[in-house]
């Protein structure tokens, strides 16, 4: 699911451990500057909304 979500960003498969931190980061960002809660089960991501 990672390995996924990363393609579609990055356009290349994770080669290393970087490569995740690099994406974790990128989570981290986008969770501090949208009003939205990415919250992660078993792997994978997904977008909870929050309330207004």
């Amino acid at each position: 699911m990672k390995e996924e979500l990363y393609l579609q960003i990055y356009g290349e498969p994770i080669q290393n451990k970087e490569d995740l931190k690099k994406l974790a980061q990128l989570i981290y960002k986008a969770r501090l500057a949208r009003e939205v809660e990415i919250k992660t089960r078993k792997g994978c991501y997904f977008i909870d909304t929050k309330a207004a």
